[in-house]
């Protein structure tokens, strides 16, 4: 048996642990990147969990507690972002605060339930239906014409599709730098 109190290094580890702990990381990440994509909000929160796990397992040596602040903070910025980017663009397109709301709600709405019925990729179309649907009718019930509803329900598409990239492309620096951070490069 091994005891996880006193791991500080993965040296002391054989090969074959890093390997897994290395594997569920790359799980984890890959995990992380379908739960972005299908508008379940705490994808990013697995990989912080990653980080904290695998701090405990090596009593902070390799990873600090400031360190985990600063992913902590990163990451709430990107879930703000990804809420706010949707409604912000579609507020460009012309949208209301109402349009702008039902957007983000709709995209969540949408993936939770065509992901339901459809794995993986009802759950990505379901986003990007559910946030545009949701836009176009709220605009249209607050008085705009078809025109002016349909722009406003682009814009959260385009918003919705950017914060899923922006996600997406720190999810994976940050998954790249937690690989090379736990890699024990003498195996």
């Amino acid at each position: 048996m091994i005891d996880l109190a006193s791991i500080t290094e993965p040296s002391t580890l054989s090969s074959i642990y890093w390997i897994l702990i290395i594997f569920s990381i790359c799980l984890l990440i890959a995990l992380t990147l379908v739960l972005v994509w299908l508008g379940i909000p705490p994808g990013t929160f697995l990989i912080f969990i990653s980080f904290l796990i695998v701090g405990l397992l090596t009593s902070f040596n390799r990873i600090s507690i400031s360190f985990l602040i600063i992913i902590f903070i990163l990451f709430l910025i990107i879930e703000l972002i990804e809420f706010l980017l949707s409604g912000i663009v579609s507020k460009k397109f012309g949208g209301n605060t109402k349009s702008s709301i039902a957007s983000i709600l709709g995209g969540i709405a949408g993936g939770l339930i065509l992901g339901f019925f459809i794995p993986i990729i009802g759950g990505i179309i379901g986003v990007f239906a559910g946030s545009f649907g949701a836009t176009y009718f709220t605009a249209k019930k607050t008085g705009m014409n078809h025109d002016e509803a349909m722009n406003a329900s682009y814009g959260s598409m385009i918003g919705n599709m950017m914060s899923k990239w922006i996600k997406t492309i720190v999810i994976i620096f940050v998954g790249l730098f937690l690989f090379y951070k736990y890699w024990d490069w003498s195996l």
